[in-house]
């Protein structure tokens, strides 16, 4: 089941129209850093280092769902737990995105309930996955990107960085993965004409030329 990844044109597109909403810092976060969805709702600002000269972002747990609703629960694997260097613009976006948080959480008063969630709904509490979603599809349409999914902005963070030259093994590490088998299998997708064989061919074959 091949999934979409967007164009770095896409991406940037994507992430300017957030820009002024609760989505700019977690579309940010989750094109720049590759994290599953749960891991990214789940991300909690004890896990953020801000302030650091290589500023990071630590992956400890997600969010999930059971019967009697959202928690924070393990990650998927144990190579899941993961410390990842933020970039400049994520770690701008994530400064904006906390100051307005505070003041919300001000305004708000006794009505916000703190769970130290980077990102979450109104009031504090879990963003719920579904009103995610539905957030993602509406700032997807205003750019012509129409039924984005959570997916395929990791999917679009791997690919990104296949296509900048970025080995298999160091893309695995950034997700989460074991070994380099889902980031070939599942996550790589071929946005660039594939010239590696060329020299070889012509080498074996002969150019053509006269």
């Amino acid at each position: 089941n091949t999934r979409r990844a967007l164009t770095a044109e896409q991406a940037r597109d994507l992430i300017a129209a957030a820009e002024g909403t609760a989505l700019h810092a977690a579309l940010t976060v989750a094109i720049t850093c590759g994290l599953r969805p749960g891991e990214l709702l789940g991300l909690t600002w004890t896990n953020l280092d801000l302030d650091a000269t290589e500023p990071t972002l630590a992956i400890t747990h997600a969010l999930k769902a059971d019967s009697t609703g959202l928690y924070l629960g393990d990650v998927k694997t144990s190579t899941s737990q993961r410390s990842i260097t933020l970039t400049n613009n994520a770690v701008t976006a994530l400064r904006a995105h906390r100051t307005h948080q505070l003041q919300q959480r001000l305004h708000l008063g006794a009505a916000w309930q703190e769970h130290d969630l980077v990102f979450a709904s109104e009031v504090g509490t879990p963003w719920d996955p579904h009103n995610f979603r539905r957030a993602l599809r509406r700032i997807g349409d205003q750019v012509g990107i129409e039924a984005l999914t959570t997916y395929e902005l990791r999917h679009t963070a791997v690919t990104l960085l296949s296509n900048s030259g970025i080995p298999a093994e160091h893309i695995a590490d950034l997700a989460g993965h074991r070994d380099t088998r889902m980031v070939e299998r599942v996550y790589r997708h071929r946005n660039q004409t594939i010239d590696v064989g060329r020299a070889a061919m012509q080498k074996a074959l002969g150019d053509g030329t006269t």
